[in-house]
């Protein structure tokens, strides 16, 4: 099964959606309108009748995928679309359905469990309760974090920690897949900058990263926690040990990234015309 390629981590809201199959009376939809597409091929006459038959009145058309938006007469959403169904020249014929973002909830007063690495006081982007941090002794602190000032990793935690069926691609200078807390979620990789295919990284930058994203925190004393923890990381180096990057190694990155995390299938065709100011890219 192939892995699914997350190159940017995206922290948003997923929007609720209804599928075409359900009836014109499922879910909140624009009255007096539906949406209809016609099969292929269906010539201008033919998709003309069948808004006469069916009492629509076209209202405009996405030309991208053919989708038209038609006005029919209010709270006959339903017959219309019916009428259209058994026309053989339409696709399909569906209600202009409304999508919103559902509703802000409180987090969970429930109690959380926080990880056990003795760091994890120190990560108050994750849980930030005021802690003071790089003490020297007890009462004589470097650093007093802000209460609150934080992203809330426990109460996102307690509904997931990531999962191995998503995989997170770390493009930078390679990753230290060896490092104890990252080399249970790491899951391959491949280095674009040299010929020996391997992404071990000679930077630190890349393993820092990939920490940041999903150290599996499995040293109590010593070890350090991820924002998803439970995920995978594959690690693209496209940066050497000083950190650089020359554009054909960012332009071969691009066509390997293709692969929807699959590094094992050959490479698509990419061709890489020689320009220069970095048109490669």
């Amino acid at each position: 099964m192939k892995r699914a390629l997350v190159l940017v981590i995206l922290i948003g809201v997923a929007m609720t959606a209804r599928s075409s199959a359900q009836s014109a009376n499922a879910g909140r939809f624009v009255t007096g309108e539906v949406l209809v597409k016609f099969r292929p091929g269906a010539a201008a006459d033919a998709r003309a009748g069948a808004h006469r038959a069916a009492g629509g009145t076209l209202v405009n058309e996405i030309t991208r995928t053919r989708v038209q938006r038609v006005r029919v007469r209010a709270g006959e959403e339903a017959a219309v679309i019916a009428r259209y169904q058994r026309n053989p020249n339409v696709l399909y014929a569906e209600p202009n359905f409304i999508r919103s973002i559902p509703a802000a909830t409180e987090p969970s007063s429930a109690p959380v469990t926080l990880p056990g690495d003795s760091h994890f006081d120190e990560q108050w982007g994750m849980n930030n309760t005021g802690q003071s941090f790089y003490c020297i002794f007890p009462g004589l602190c470097f650093y007093t974090a802000t209460p609150g000032a934080d992203i809330d990793a426990p109460e996102a935690w307690a509904i997931s920690k990531g999962s191995p069926t998503i995989t997170v691609a770390v493009i930078d200078t390679g990753i230290d897949y060896t490092h104890p807390d990252l080399a249970a979620n790491y899951a391959g990789g491949d280095d674009f900058t040299s010929p020996d295919g391997d992404p071990m990284d000679d930077h630190g930058h890349g393993t820092h990263v990939a920490g940041i994203i999903a150290a599996a925190s499995l040293r109590p004393f010593d070890g350090a926690t991820g924002v998803a923890p439970g995920a995978n990381i594959i690690s693209l180096k496209v940066l050497d040990a000083e950190a650089t990057a020359p554009a054909l190694a960012s332009a071969t990155l691009v066509c390997a990234a293709t692969h929807d995390g699959n590094l094992n299938e050959p490479m698509r065709v990419c061709q890489l015309p020689a320009f220069p100011f970095a048109w490669l890219l």
